[in-house]
């Protein structure tokens, strides 16, 4: 029986509802953006940066950071591939070009989403067909992009979505052209097969905190993290400001610079505990930190906790029961950190560490004897293979201080092997310190010895086809870089056969030898003074002695927050260049004659709090006050007149023109001059008088950009400016020994260098004079 009209109209009027309402939710599905941009915005493209030098202060940032909804501690992590270490747009260069950007991830974090937004321009030469880019996340291919010929040459950009499932600790982001001009037989390295990808391409990672145990053997994570390419800001929880907390801290600042290294460090000190985030808490009994229970207290004692306002954040305790014992508790941190576990420790002893002798840093390059190449790079470092990136970096830091007077250089007695060519050709050996050429070795052979050679060094060496060459050359002091790279290239000529027979084959090999040395020990350690770019590059004077046993620190008797911040800055710079926490550091808040005699001295603080700066008025370049400020100028005619009478211009000169200005100044200052209490001795001074500049200064020193701006023996910084206002040398420091020194002096002394002529040739004159005077006398004699 079937149902009745009036019956039907009902059903299908609910089924044509329900069919509305579903298409409805589908349309409303596929308008809305997907949860990953609608939860975060999307960032704006940097400009392209121009390509740089990678210095002794190069730090990483984030580009940005964001919460996301409805999770306060998910965040949104974007970085740029300059960012990630391309300082230059990513070329990719003949029929499978390939570049690579590492990335890594924290111990604290896991990822849960990825995008790459790519920016890239390619030839128009290529085909299409058969032309195309691979992106590759750890060898995996999670994106191949075709290149349409209509959009060639135009700059481009594309998102792609990464897998988390495909990312791990350390990560490696490969881009590979697939490149071909002609459908015939083509040059595999013709020029126009190329690809650029501009280094202000972004990576955003989607993370989330990791809930760490408290275990001391994870240190440093999760404060610092090695596979952390960014800055280190890691706050300090300080409620006591006495020498030897201050000196505790210091060294606990140092460990963490050390580590740090090339990223650069800063700490924010306060006396209560950050909202969020991770901390070091330094701590005797009765200290009171709001929100914070502290344990008890057996001895010199290390321990990690929960942060208690923040539970996915950890705290770091440094504490004994008197100052004696939070000084034993930091040096056993900053010397052996890596040894410690457990939620807690006691060091129950701690032997003194041995004396260090003067440039003697463990990331210097050491300068009373040869160092093998091999000490400053891993074996595998020293070989290259194939054509595309024949280069063999070796990093190098070159302890401060050297003398280059007269041109001086240390010798590189360098060994090396490579592929012997089949003819004569323009294959050469480029070196370069940093970005400096010293030399180019040809790497061709005679066609008429070449077998002989072979076989030679096939049966003598067992090296096979490898040759080994043997050559000496010099490394000028002046081009010694605090921090940078020698750069060995083995640049292969590429033979022409013919159509069809241009075949790349990857049987070019070349290598450094280990052995090969570079021996400092014939240079003098001798310097012009004050030098602030070597200060704010390698912290010389300070790091002389890399655990800075001869420095004293000068603060106010009541430093604030941004003073001390400051000097936990410094003490991270200097560890990060010698790469030992100096433990043995002093501090002084009060200005103690004696405890400054035979030290040199790094002063912070402003000028109304430090009274010494008021008693050395007439020996700094510039000085500070309300009135305003004042700076010493030399003047033309007095810089000749000190250079003719070999007189150093020194800054408290009746005869320095002086230049004064009045006004509020919201800029910082570092000052180098020779102590006044110490001849020879050195002192180096940050004064601001507004607590923000502080900020300012560490800030520039971190910067690998500003930092290459700071020089001379005067500096003002204000925000993201650098200026230098004074460039005179008043000083030395060091020796050039007996000889060397003599020489030095008298060329610095022309007027004295005529006198010992005149006074020379007089005492030549005289007895020749008499000489003479008597032989004609005779003669006279005999005529009679």
């Amino acid at each position: 029986m079937k149902p009745s009209t009036a019956t039907q109209r009902p059903a299908a009027i609910g089924r044509k509802l329900a069919m509305a309402g579903l298409m409805g939710l589908l349309l409303v599905a596929a308008l809305s953006p997907p949860p990953s941009e609608a939860k975060s915005p999307k960032p704006k493209l940097a400009p392209a940066a121009s390509a740089g030098r990678a210095t002794a202060a190069f730090a990483l940032a984030e580009g940005s950071s964001a919460q996301t909804e409805g999770s306060t501690a998910t965040r949104t992590r974007v970085v740029t591939f300059r960012q990630l270490g391309a300082l230059a747009p990513l070329e990719l260069r003949g029929v499978d070009g390939r570049t690579s950007v590492p990335f890594n991830i924290r111990d604290d974090e896991v990822v849960t989403s990825a995008r790459l937004r790519l920016v890239f321009s390619y030839s128009p030469a290529l085909l299409p067909q058969i032309s195309h880019l691979n992106v590759r996340v750890n060898d995996e291919v999670v994106a191949t992009l075709p290149l349409p010929r209509e959009q060639a040459g135009t700059t481009l950009q594309r998102t792609i979505a990464i897998n988390p499932v495909l990312l791990g600790e350390f990560n490696r982001l490969t881009l590979q052209l697939i490149g071909h001009y002609t459908l015939e037989c083509e040059d595999p390295v013709h020029t126009s097969l190329w690809a650029n990808v501009s280094n202000v391409s972004e990576l955003e990672l989607g993370l989330e905190p990791v809930n760490l145990s408290n275990d001391l053997r994870s240190l440093p994570s999760p404060f610092f993290d090695l596979k952390d390419p960014g800055a280190v800001k890691l706050p300090f929880v300080l409620a006591g400001r006495s020498p030897a907390q201050l000196e505790a801290a210091g060294a606990v600042s140092a460990w963490f610079g050390a580590l740090s290294s090339y990223r650069g460090a800063s700490f924010p000190v306060s006396a209560s505990l950050p909202e969020r985030g991770h901390a070091v808490v330094l701590a005797l009994p009765g200290t009171k930190v709001a929100g914070l229970n502290l344990p008890s207290i057996a001895g010199p004692t290390l321990a990690m906790v929960s942060h208690p306002l923040d539970p996915q954040a950890k705290l770091l305790l440094v504490m004994g029961r008197s100052e004696a014992e939070l000084k034993v508790a930091a040096s056993a941190l900053a010397l052996g950190g890596n040894a410690l576990s457990g939620a807690s420790a006691v060091v129950s002893a701690l032997d003194p560490t041995p004396l260090r002798k003067p440039f003697d840093a463990p990331r210097w390059i050491a300068s009373d004897r040869p160092v093998k190449l091999g000490e400053l790079a891993q074996g595998v470092e020293l070989s290259a293979r194939g054509y595309s990136d024949m280069s063999v970096r070796v990093p190098v830091s070159f302890p401060p201080g050297l003398s280059g007077w007269r041109g001086a250089t240390a010798p590189l007695d360098l060994k090396y092997r490579h592929t012997p060519r089949v003819t004569r050709d323009k294959s050469v050996l480029n070196i370069n310190l940093d970005k400096n050429h010293l030399k180019a070795y040809s790497l061709s052979t005679e066609t008429s010895t070449l077998g002989k050679l072979r076989e030679t060094f096939k049966d003598t060496t067992g090296l096979g086809d490898m040759m080994s060459v043997h050559e000496r050359l010099d490394l000028p002091v002046y081009l010694m870089p605090a921090l940078g790279e020698l750069n060995f290239h083995f640049s292969y000529d590429i033979h022409k056969e013919g159509p069809c027979k241009d075949v790349i084959l990857d049987n070019q090999r070349g290598a450094i030898d280990p052995d090969s040395t570079i021996d400092l020990s014939g240079l003098h350690h001798f310097a012009a003074m004050p030098d602030l770019a070597s200060f704010a590059n390698q912290g010389f004077p300070f790091t002389r002695m890399a655990d800075l046993s001869e420095t004293v620190v000068v603060l106010g008797a009541q430093p604030k927050d941004p003073e001390v911040s400051t000097y936990l800055a410094l003490m991270a710079r200097f560890a990060a260049a010698t790469g030992l926490p100096g433990v043995r550091v002093a501090v002084s808040t009060g200005g103690d004659a004696a405890v400054l005699e035979g030290r040199d001295l790094l002063v912070i603080g402003s000028a109304a709090e430090l009274p010494m700066l008021k008693q050395w008025e007439s020996s700094l370049p510039i000085a500070l006050s309300a009135q305003g400020r004042r700076l010493n100028i030399a003047d033309p005619w007095n810089r000749f007149n000190s250079w003719l009478l070999g007189d150093p211009e020194r800054p408290g000169d009746p005869a320095l023109s002086r230049l004064s200005l009045s006004g509020d100044s919201a800029d910082a200052y570092l000052m180098g001059f020779e102590s006044p209490i110490d001849r020879g001795r050195s002192v180096v001074a940050v004064v601001a008088s507004q607590p923000d500049a502080f900020a300012n200064m560490v800030d520039a020193l971190v910067s690998s950009e500003l930092v290459s701006r700071i020089h001379g023996s005067v500096v003002s910084v204000r925000q993201a400016q650098v200026d230098s206002l004074s460039d005179s040398v008043d000083y030395h420091v060091g020796s050039l020994g007996l000889i060397d020194g003599l020489r030095w002096y008298i060329a610095r002394h022309p007027l004295l260098l005529v006198l010992l002529l005149a006074l020379g040739a007089f005492t030549l004159a005289v007895p020749l004079y008499v000489l003479l005077r008597r032989r004609a006398q005779r003669r006279l004699e005999g005529g009679h």
